[in-house]
């Protein structure tokens, strides 16, 4: 995969409220991960379900205490490069409390050599998806916060929309630079998209992959949207209007050329399963390759208005 240097795969969970931890490591990923020069940034997870979990865990001393000293265990036993702090759903009211957790555990994982990174969620949005964060506070304490701009639309909403419209994540990656240094900011980007009909009900998610097969296997109408910076993809199937907003390598290099344009530290992916072969190379050339956004140059021209497969 050029242009990758992390990967950071979900192997440890917050258990129960005493603050076990669910180990899920695979010594065969951790082969694969380092004979291709790979830093393995573990992925500690809380349960996303279970808010109510999640705070009886963060209000209790001594169960932060025992999460830590286990983290702290298993990443030296396998020798991690890093951790990636994915704590979600999270009541509003514990905010503060997750910030001390955060503030807690990162000294130590310092005092071991490994890097800390945290996932945070747009600023203005839901209370236990984006209020419980103090982007300002865990952006003073982790090295990295990795903003996930995605799920713009969401499954549970009521209308069909994009998952992460090029307009939506530059205005938001703008509103955490007023409160993060932009050399700790990772860019959060989908290799997937979610598929409505034509009545605002959502369908599923699908990958990259599937969105090109889906071109392949159907008549598709398929159409440039500008503010999304996408094709907007329309087809009939099973009686009814079928569509989604196509993440491509167009838009992937629109959206990591964004990186470039703020100055970030770079970009993360959900996730690395969703993406197709052709996606690194494209990320290696923005990212890697190019000395700064005046060098780069769309991939693409802009396709205008409209453009019909039949």
């Amino acid at each position: 995969m050029p242009g990758v240097d992390v990967v950071s795969p979900t192997w440890l969970e917050l258990m129960d409220i005493s603050g076990n931890v669910k180990v899920k490591i695979d010594p065969g990923y951790i082969t694969w991960a380092r004979s291709r020069g790979y830093q393995i940034w573990a992925l500690l997870a809380n349960d996303f379900k279970n808010p109510e979990k999640t705070r009886q865990f963060l209000h209790d001393p001594n169960a932060r205490d025992e999460l830590i000293r286990q983290v702290l265990a298993v990443s030296a036993l396998y020798g991690l490069d890093g951790i990636n702090i994915d704590f979600e759903n999270v009541y509003k009211a514990d905010r503060d409390a997750l910030s001390q957790f955060v503030r807690e555990l990162t000294p130590f994982l310092h005092a071991q050599g490994l890097i800390v990174s945290m996932d945070v969620n747009i600023p203005e949005g839901s209370e236990n998806w984006s209020q419980c964060y103090d982007h300002q506070a865990l952006g003073r304490i982790v090295d990295y916060l990795v903003l996930m701009t995605y799920d713009q639309y969401y499954a549970s909403g009521n209308k069909a929309g994009s998952v992460a419209e090029i307009t939506w994540v530059e205005e938001n990656a703008l509103k955490v630079l007023e409160m993060v240094p932009r050399q700790k900011l990772l860019l959060g980007v989908p290799f997937y998209t979610r598929v409505w009909d034509d009545r605002d009900k959502h369908i599923g998610v699908i990958g990259m992959d599937r969105m090109q097969e889906i071109l392949q296997e159907y008549p598709v109408h398929k159409v440039w949207d500008s503010q999304s910076g996408q094709y907007k993809i329309t087809y009939e199937k099973d009686g009814s209007t079928r569509i989604f907003w196509m993440e491509d390598l167009q838009s992937m290099d629109l959206k990591s050329a964004l990186v470039l344009k703020l100055d970030l530290a770079g970009i993360a992916s959900w996730n690395r399963a969703d993406g197709t072969e052709a996606v690194w190379p494209l990320l290696n050339r923005n990212l890697k390759l190019l000395q700064g956004y005046m060098q780069w140059s769309p991939i693409m021209e802009d396709a205008g208005p409209g453009e019909v497969r039949e």
